[in-house]
Parts: structure tokens; sequence; C-alpha cells
């Protein structure tokens, strides 16, 4: 029986991080330059990676909709946990995960793109820190196929660490999670529980994400404050606001109002997306679910607007949350990757195998922890904020600021506007 699990964990303050596992066990059957315009848009290979990527987290949150809660995710993450197990999968097994993924290119175009991304996306800055790592941990009897070790270690940097499932599984999960903890800045402790690992175990590939970013513009402590903000049309609840009047991109189209806030190191943003009506929220997260061209195409029109004079209002925000992704990847179509009839052959052969078992993905999980103030969040954005608030010429007075008042649910992503990759994804319904 296999299992798998993908776990993350990201801060969005001034620190985030995340881990994500995909654990398989035996089985008796068979991702300043002007942010409206990607600097890799010589690269259509990046492009459809950073498209699939889109596509598959709005599918999976609309997968993970329940009324009244939050929910947050890392569509980057979950990415490249796949990509590791999709260097792997052959057969009708590899056609049922393109499908699910959103994966159009040749397999090894896909690979080579996916790890083009991986270190598009890594910076180490003062003010601005994303570290992603990724790590094949298989049982030291486990016999993996060289192919599948040499395209995991070229394309994602992913080294082939032996543990003893079989004999010592709780000593492995916890060499495991050590591992997690140092590359996560020990932002992610303890993440492997005792039922996660078990002598069944055969691989676990695991991804890890740590963000650190400060506000381009950050919000004044001194000027936040408890404020009203609907959780129904009729429902208020007293949360802490933070506020500033500033230059930011800023769209509005129909019934949704998007506002771009940028991260000093001028690669990542977060966007907003507020719906028009207080309880407009779940009409909102359908149609990006429904149609993510239309997602992409917001931000795309937002990302080439000139910065307007905003009055920003946004809650703080702390969300930790786990999802079981088991069920939601099966409705999705990825049905034969949990069964015994899964092809992982190019991963490890059945007949090489001491037990004479194959693989089979048993258990997914996605655990994300998020904190937004007044410092910062996971993101960076576009410096043309800078150039056209740092004038010191006498003029006339600016316009009044366009109210973006964040008092009722709405949805974010934190993406890197280079690559147009999202790295996280979530909606929120209460930020208490």
């Amino acid at each position: 029986m296999k299992r798998r699990a993908l776990m993350k964990h990201v801060r969005l303050k001034a620190v985030g991080g995340g881990a994500a596992l995909l654990a398989l066990t035996a089985c008796a059957g068979l991702p300043g330059r002007d942010a409206g315009q990607p600097a890799y848009a010589g690269d259509p290979a990046m492009q459809s990676v950073a498209q699939a990527n889109t596509e598959f987290g709005l599918e999976i949150l609309g997968q993970l909709d329940e009324p009244g809660k939050n929910i947050f995710l890392s569509p980057a993450s979950l990415t490249t946990a796949f990509g590791l197990l999709r260097a792997g999968a052959a057969g009708t097994t590899a056609e049922e995960l393109d499908r699910v993924l959103h994966i159009t290119l040749p397999e090894e175009d896909y690979h080579a793109a996916n790890g083009r991304m991986v270190e598009a996306l890594n910076t180490d800055k003062e003010e601005v820190t994303v570290s992603i790592n990724n790590a094949v941990w298989a049982e030291q009897t486990a016999v993996l196929e060289p192919d599948y070790l040499a395209r995991v270690k070229t394309a994602y940097g992913a080294p082939d660490y032996r543990v003893d499932y079989i004999g010592h599984p709780d000593a492995s999960r916890e060499i495991i999670n050590r591992w997690v903890e140092e590359k996560t800045h020990d932002r992610i402790k303890d993440l492997l529980s005792q039922n996660d690992v078990t002598e069944y175990t055969r691989n676990i590939l695991v991804n890890t994400v740590y963000l650190k970013a400060d506000w381009a513009f950050p919000f004044g402590e001194e000027a936040s404050k408890d404020a009203p903000f609907y959780l129904t049309p009729s429902n208020t609840v007293d949360v802490p606001m933070m506020n500033q009047i500033q230059y930011f991109r800023y769209f509005r189209s129909g019934g949704v109002a998007l506002a771009e806030l940028p991260y000093k190191d001028n690669e990542f943003s977060m966007v907003l997306f507020l719906p028009r009506a207080k309880d407009g929220l779940e009409k909102l997260e359908a149609a990006l679910v429904e149609n993510p061209e239309k997602f992409d195409g917001l931000v795309g029109r937002l990302m080439a607007k000139e910065p307007t004079r905003l009055e920003l209002k946004l809650p703080k925000l702390k969300i930790e949350a786990r999802y079981e992704l088991e069920d939601p990847l099966i409705s999705m179509g990825m049905v034969e990757s949990f069964s015994d009839f899964a092809n992982f052959e190019r991963m490890a052969r059945r007949e090489k195998q001491p037990d004479g078992f194959g693989f089979k993905v048993s258990k997914v999980i996605h655990q994300t922890f998020l904190e937004v103030d007044e410092e910062g969040t996971e993101a960076a954005a576009a410096t043309a904020i800078i150039v056209m608030i740092s004038s010191a010429r006498r003029g006339p007075p600016p316009p009044p600021p366009i109210p973006f008042h964040v008092d009722h649910p709405y949805m974010f992503a934190i993406r890197h506007n280079p690559t147009g990759m999202i790295l996280f994804l979530g909606r929120v319904e209460d930020p208490r």
C-alpha cells in the first residue's frame, strides 16, 4: 500500500516556509522589470508551466471550497512535488497525471522548464528570501531506477537520501522532519507523525518552500486599528485593520476590483481580488475556478496599469490549515495513482524490489500557515510605484485616493511577476 503526503507551511509576514511530501508505499498491483511583461516571455515552456500551475491551483481551491472557511494553498509547492512523482510515472498513470496537472508539454520539456522555474523563483536578498528544496527519501532496500534519480536530480536538484523505513520507521521520520526544519528555518516542525511513516513506506518525495519578504511600502503600526469586517452583508466582526494611502496598481472589472501590493525585490507581489458585493466571494471564486483564463486576464490587465493613489485598508491575517487531498484529487481524475494499478515503473521496477511489490500513492496532505502584518508577506512587485511617488517638485495636490477597503471576504494570490508563477493562493472569509 502506498502513501503520499504533501505538506506545506508558509509564513506571510516577514517569513514563510513550506514543505510538500509524497510518500509511497508498496502495493500488490501495478517552477526593476516591467511587471506587466514577464521577463521569461521568450520561454514558452516556462509560460506553459506557470499556466498549468494556475489552472491546477484554482481547481484544487474549488475542490476545497467550504462556505465560511479560509483556504490557503501553495500551487507552486504542489506542482513541484507532483513533478517529482510525474518523473517516475508511466503508461496510463502518467497520462492521468498530465490531465490533472494540466501538463501539455512533452515530459522532458516539462521537467526541464519546471527546473528552470524553481531556479528563477529562488531568491536570496536581505529584503526577500525564497528558498525551494526537493529531495527523494527512499527505503534503503528499495531499488530506484538510475534514470529516475538522474532526472529528478538534474531538473529539480533532488538528492537521493536513504533511510530504514522497514526496520526503524520512527527514526526515519525524525530524520526527514529535521531536514524539513532546517530547510524551512525551523518554521515547520514535526511535519511527519507516527501514522505517516510505516514499515510499508518505500519512498517520500519532499518539497520545501521558505519565504521571507518585506512590503515595498510597509503599513505604519500606528495606523492600524480595529475596524468592522463583514462576514455577511448583515453580520460584522471587529478585526485589526492596517491602513495606508499609497500608489498601487489598481483595476476594476465588473463585480471585482484588483490591487497589487509590491514587495521590495520588485519580483514578487500580492494581488488582491475584492468582490464589489459584500457577499460576492462565492460567485467570484466560481468564475475564476471555472475559467482560469479569466484569472490570468484580470491579473494581466492589472499589471499593465500605472499605479493609482489608493486608500488601502487590509486586515491583518493569520491562517493555519491542513488539507487531506486524496478525495479532491480523485474527484479531479487522479484515480489510478492511488490504486493497485498505479504504474511508477520508471521510478522503481517491481521485479527489482526485494519484496516484489510496486508503488502507489496512498495519501496527500497539504498543511499551510499564513501571516500578514504591517511589515510584509510573501511576494514582491514592481518599482514603478516608487518612481511615481518620489518626486519632490511642487505641483497640484494629488487626486483623492480611490477607496480599496478589504472589509469583506476576498481572494488573493502571491505571484512571481517575471514568470507569472503563482506561489500562493487563498480565500479569506474571516480574518480573525
